[in-house]
């Protein structure tokens, strides 16, 4: 019997009339043979004589000692049955616990115990992706909360969410060897848990956290990249090999996705290099210089980005995915160096505004000499 058999049995003799009352004799042979009836197994053995030479003790007893292994998933399907009878109390007071909580513990030990019951990879990336957003939502609420150990909690959320997607695309490549007709379907379920963690992130309340919380939405914003370009490739691979409708369409709504991101972000650069231009024109040329090259230097290299994009936008018009999805990759990677040096040239041209120039010390004024009155002889 596998893990889930166990469980549809144990369901199935919640309502036994046998279990309904005190446990005696009577009740045990009662129960025992409802287990070995639908179990597939014999009810009792006979010795010579025609009678049953072991009890329900009996086989509980030789169970328990000789077959623990046969034992474990039949305690785990038991356990999990109790949880659901008892109406999992203790779980759902621990649903909205934080990293840090009393209670949070339990909540991954009901995560963990789904987990284990899913019965195949396609429901295991399901639920991984489905934790790995509530790890999101429980960093998001940290940094909006003045807590204790906020920077350890964080950690701890972004952690737990990095783990969470790489085991969902663990399951995603153990089905493409198992069932690859269903890698598609799943893969779907995570490019869009995916894009559900980046407007999460974008929800972050970050203007007055630490610098070390900063870091770890820096962390978190990096993990989601990289689980969203592994995903994309799962779903690249899958439609060269099968040419899903399913891939097809949900290749053709990241790209969309990641097109207008993209864009946004090269338009948004563009502005940044004129407003910097702007506003050191009115600064001493020598002062100015550093300012307007850097701004020079990033209109310069933004220039390739205009064909980029719309090379990217022909040839996934024609079909062509992967090309498509490595010439938005180019452009990303071009603006990522020209944001990170216009960020410095900002900050620092900030800096040097706010320091007011030294004023010369002035000199106290003297005070008048006191000259002693003369007086005249009479």
């Amino acid at each position: 019997m596998t893990d889930h058999d166990v469980k549809n049995l144990l369901r199935s003799l919640r309502d036994e009339p046998a279990l309904g009352g005190s446990f005696g004799d009577r009740a045990q042979k009662d129960v025992w043979a409802s287990v070995a009836q639908q179990a597939g197994l014999s009810a009792s053995v006979k010795d010579a004589a025609g009678t049953s030479a072991y009890t329900l003790a009996d086989y509980l007893d030789y169970a328990a000692h000789e077959t623990r292994a046969f034992l474990r998933p039949m305690a785990a399907a038991a356990g999990a049955a109790g949880l659901v009878l008892s109406g999992w109390v203790t779980t759902v007071s621990a649903g909205n616990s934080l990293p840090g909580d009393v209670l949070y513990p339990m909540k991954l030990a009901g995560e963990r115990v789904q987990i284990r019951l899913a019965g195949t990879p396609k429901d295991r990336v399901r639920l991984h992706a489905a934790f790995a957003e509530r790890r999101m939502q429980e960093a998001v609420e940290i940094t909006a909360k003045d807590v204790p150990y906020r920077t350890d909690r964080m950690r701890t959320a972004v952690a737990s969410m990095k783990g969470e997607l790489d085991s969902a695309h663990g399951e995603l490549a153990a089905l493409q060897v198992s069932a690859p007709e269903l890698v598609a379907e799943a893969a779907a379920v995570l490019a869009r848990k995916t894009e559900a963690l980046n407007v999460l992130l974008e929800q972050a309340p970050v203007s007055d956290a630490s610098e070390a919380v900063l870091q770890e939405v820096a962390v978190a914003r990096e993990t989601v990249k990289q689980a969203e370009t592994q995903t994309v490739s799962t779903l690249v691979e899958t439609h060269e090999q099968y040419e899903q409708a399913v891939t097809s369409e949900e290749l053709q709504r990241n790209f969309r996705r990641e097109y207008q991101r993209t864009a946004v972000r090269f338009t948004t650069a563009r502005s940044r290099a004129a407003v910097l231009r702007e506003a050191v024109a009115a600064l001493p040329a020598e002062e100015a210089g550093s300012y307007l090259a850097a701004a020079n230097q990033a209109v310069t290299e933004l220039l390739p980005l205009d064909k980029l994009l719309a090379d990217a936008m022909n040839v996934m018009a024609a079909g062509g995915y992967r090309r498509a999805f490595d010439l938005l990759a180019q452009a990303g990677n071009i603006l990522n160096g020209v944001e990170g040096e216009l960020a410095a040239q900002e900050i620092q041209y900030t800096a040097g505004r706010m320091v007011e120039p030294e004023r010369p010390v002035e000199a106290p004024p003297e005070e008048p000499t006191d000259v002693p009155e003369t007086t005249e002889a009479p």
